[in-house]
């Protein structure tokens, strides 16, 4: 319990708040947060205000919360819901991370910033965003996520590396980055919609991809995919660029069977 007189911070029940009650700063420990909803004074949860709380099941997150920052929710490996009431909050790094029973996020559309490593290895098996900025790491190493359909400026650096089970991805984006969909072993179904850029390593040891297709596509990076050696056709016409090793394979055993490309002139 703080003091009244404290200049800077106020508790109830079970929360430590800043002085005018609007920021989480800490939660209780042993509180049981079952089907909690925050408060609707709260806009701000701040860092790592929940991390590895064991009694937080599913929570509501009001629509006055513009943001949650970093680690705010991290290692609470019981947490199974969230649903997030605001349009644009901003999720911060690592927010959710390691929330391994995490399989339903609300409104995930919605979101305005997926920060490095927001969401990366939760339950989560449908990814679908909607005009977000989706940074470094953000769902990566999701081992149950079977479908992702993201629209984005961008995709950052290993965003949705090494989730497994992923199988069909739909990009509405000018960027993918380096390494974004590096080890998901078994995609299979792959639709570029305005994309412009691949970076290095992008799609690299996606064994089960067998072919790709973009009007849009100008430039393949290093290794972009190398070691994917299930694809069979390339058709992206408007190619420029295609860096080294773009489609190399490092298993002789099993090299690449590429045999269908088409390219501007």
């Amino acid at each position: 319990t703080v003091n009244p007189n404290n200049s800077f911070y106020s508790s109830n029940t079970c929360l430590l708040t800043n002085k005018s009650g609007n920021e989480i700063i800490l939660a209780a420990s042993g509180y049981d947060y079952t089907n909690w909803v925050i408060p609707s004074n709260i806009t701000l949860i701040g860092e790592a205000a929940f991390s590895g709380i064991s009694k937080l099941y599913n929570i509501v997150i009001n629509e006055n919360i513009t943001e949650i920052k970093a680690r705010a929710f991290e290692n609470c490996s019981n947490l199974s819901e969230v649903v997030l009431l605001n349009d644009n909050v901003i999720i911060g790094a690592y927010a959710f991370n390691n929330c391994s029973n995490l399989d339903t996020v609300s409104n995930l559309e919605k979101v305005k910033v997926f920060s490095a490593y927001s969401f990366a290895n939760t339950a989560l098996e449908n990814v679908t965003i909607v005009d977000s900025k989706v940074l470094e790491g953000a769902f990566s190493g999701i081992k149950t996520l079977t479908n992702v359909n993201v629209t984005s400026e961008e995709i950052g650096s290993y965003a949705f590396a090494n989730c497994n089970n992923l199988a069909s991805v739909v990009v509405n984006a000018s960027v993918i980055n380096n390494n974004a969909f590096a080890n998901c072993i078994n995609l299979t179904t792959l639709n570029l919609n305005g994309v412009i850029t691949i970076g290095d390593s992008a799609f690299i040891n996606n064994v089960k991809l067998e072919t790709v297709e973009s009007s849009t596509l100008q430039y393949i990076g290093n290794y972009a995919f190398a070691n994917c050696n299930n694809l069979t056709a390339l058709n992206t016409p408007n190619v420029k660029t295609i860096g080294d090793y773009a489609f190399a394979s490092t298993d002789q055993k099993s090299a690449n069977k590429l045999t269908s490309l088409e390219f501007s002139n």
